[in-house]
């Protein structure tokens, strides 16, 4: 992509998606809806005892805690689960995250979801509403039986978030420096991929207005 006159001719919108379009934490809820809370409970408690109920370990707590339900799974079987559970979170995307993902739609941006939710999750979702790019937690398999590991070892938060918009840039050829980016997030995860952007924007959507100016707020503090 080659500039003209200078100016970024491309724009790439990042949507998070736990707290951002959605007030709900996917993955969890996938968990237990599909496991239950019994099973669920002992996993994380398993998980958390393993790392010594540390916070600052709590990517490692949630890749162990997917280890402990999913390990052995039927691979088809979870999938078939994951895109059954995507119709209901799809339903509970916030009519004003939907409205901005329309409105970077039509202006012909880019539209890619950046999640530490499910792949198995979100790629049927984002397939439905005809996104550009998903990047989340993938699951590696063995044959049709689920390892219980995740590809790469590594929870889609912080640095990898800002990583999986470099590989997007890749797969498309884009220059960092011609493209405008778009970010919009609501948590520490997110704040790394937010202080990249050309355009951050940090979402409540528990307030009115439900987003901010990422760069005003920090000028703020």
């Amino acid at each position: 992509m080659n500039t003209i006159l200078g100016e970024k001719i491309g724009n790439i919108a990042v949507f998070n998606v736990d707290g951002t379009i959605a007030p709900t934490h996917s993955c969890t809820e996938f968990l237990l809806r599909t496991y239950g809370p019994v099973k669920y409970g002992s996993a994380l408690f398993r998980a958390a005892k393993k790392h010594g109920f540390k916070m600052k370990s709590r990517d490692r707590i949630k890749l162990d805690l997917l280890s402990n339900i999913i390990k052995g799974e039927h691979a088809d079987r979870f999938y078939k689960m994951a895109e059954k559970y995507s119709h209901l979170l799809q339903k509970k995307i916030d009519h004003r995250a939907a409205a901005k993902m329309h409105w970077h739609k039509k202006m012909g941006h880019q539209v890619i979801l950046v999640s530490a939710s499910l792949q198995a999750i979100l790629s049927p979702l984002a397939k439905r509403l005809a996104l550009d790019g998903v990047f989340s937690v993938e699951l590696e398999e063995k044959g049709p039986i689920l390892t219980g590991e995740v590809k790469n070892n590594v929870n889609m938060t912080g640095t990898e978030k800002v990583n999986a918009i470099f590989r997007f840039l890749g797969t498309k050829r884009i220059d960092r420096d011609n493209v405008n980016i778009w970010v919009y997030g609501d948590s520490w995860g997110d704040l790394k991929m937010l202080k990249m952007a050309d355009h951050p924007y940090f979402v409540n959507l528990k307030r009115d207005p439900w987003i901010r100016d990422f760069r005003e707020m920090r000028k703020n503090q």
